[in-house]
């Protein structure tokens, strides 16, 4: 099981922006969870709180660039203040392109989380891991 975490030991004031650094807005953040039944993560998390911030709160990212390196970035934003939703329609072509969510599996997810506006600073360039 994951160790019990409270958002208070994860929130801090956005850095300020500098240089190319990007602050957006979006209309709203959504979390749709494909194919996993939610019995799987039972005995994870400890409660809701702690698994929200694991969902929620990564506010570095890493990716393998084209070079075959570790790449990461970070982001900013508030504490999400997600509610459960549900899924009227979604579309994802990369996924459906890549083999990973097929097109009818887009439209029956397990779990829909949504905030409807938040704003997130993302501190550019990405960096690579050393």
């Amino acid at each position: 099981m994951q160790d019990l975490r409270r958002f208070e030991d994860y929130l801090y004031e956005r850095p300020k922006p500098t240089g190319i650094d990007v602050v957006c807005g979006l209309k709203h953040f959504s979390i749709i969870t494909y194919a996993v039944p939610a019995e799987r993560f039972v005995g994870i998390f400890p409660d809701t709180e702690s698994a929200l911030i694991y969902l929620t709160h990564p506010l570095a990212g890493f990716y393998h660039r084209r070079d075959g390196k570790l790449g990461t970035y970070r982001v900013w934003h508030k504490r999400l203040e997600v509610k459960p939703a549900s899924l009227i329609a979604a579309n994802f072509t990369l996924l459906s392109k890549l083999g990973i969510v097929t097109a009818s599996e887009q439209s029956n997810p397990y779990s829909v989380l949504i905030e409807p506006l938040n704003t997130f600073t993302i501190y550019l360039p990405p960096k690579i891991v050393s």
